[in-house]
């Protein structure tokens, strides 16, 4: 596939995903090439403990965490939203990272995206509403502007999908993609709510995170840069 401005050349990058619960903080990662990402503290006081609500990457919760980490993906590439959407009904059926589910065959430069599934339990006895607030931070050579975020959410029978993207600098009529979100503001993706969580309920979110090969903004010049994001949800409230 060939676009007016498609990123031509690799961006080198590394992607990585932390999810930690006060907050449940998920960070995911992309660095300069050859860092290390893979040290973070995130301290967790007593309250987000007394809160119970858990992680896994499975949804048999046979081991539920706190924090979960998935590994950087290195030499992160443009992709285009058409390719994401056909893989997407085996991404949402792989727990944990996608990229591992795949054969040494399998895994090519196309691969070299952020693909992960994972599970939030309310694993107490009182009802609680929870904030959820997807940011980013450390951006460098505006690589935000070609970024997409697509997030699958599924709580009980109740789906959705949403895809949000920065407001383009120039004006584009995408081809067969979706109505996208506006990030809320220049560090803030999204912010929602899930209100009533309630005890022993399950979410399950699908996260993808891809340099969108069609953005006119997605062009050589955002090669080896730098960007970090951050999701986080906080209890905020409880019911007998």
């Amino acid at each position: 596939m060939l676009f007016k401005k498609r990123f031509s050349k690799k961006a080198l990058l590394r992607l990585g995903i932390i999810i930690t619960g006060l907050t449940l903080v998920i960070i995911a990662v992309v660095t300069y090439y050859g860092q290390n990402v893979g040290n973070f503290v995130i301290a967790i006081d007593d309250d987000a403990f007394n809160k119970t609500i858990t992680l896994s990457d499975t949804k048999e919760f046979i081991y539920p965490r706190i924090r979960l980490v998935c590994d950087p993906i290195s030499d992160a590439r443009d992709m285009t939203y058409p390719w994401i959407a056909a893989k997407l009904p085996r991404i949402e059926n792989t727990d944990g990272i996608y990229l591992k589910s795949l054969s040494k065959d399998e895994i090519t430069d196309e691969n070299r995206f952020i693909a992960y599934t994972f599970y939030m339990k309310n694993s107490g006895s009182e009802t609680v509403d929870v904030k959820m607030s997807f940011s980013f931070y450390d951006v460098t050579k505006n690589i935000d502007k070609a970024i997409r975020v697509f997030v699958v959410k599924t709580i009980g029978d109740e789906r959705t999908e949403k895809l949000y993207m920065a407001p383009d600098t120039q004006e584009y009529e995408y081809i067969g993609m979706p109505a996208a979100i506006k990030f809320v503001n220049e560090s803030t993706i999204l912010e929602d709510k899930i209100i009533g969580f309630y005890a022993n309920s399950v979410a399950k979110f699908t996260i993808l995170i891809w340099l969108e090969g069609e953005d006119p903004d997605c062009t050589d010049s955002v090669a080896s840069a730098k960007i970090k994001f951050r999701l986080q949800f906080i209890a905020i409230g409880t019911e007998e």
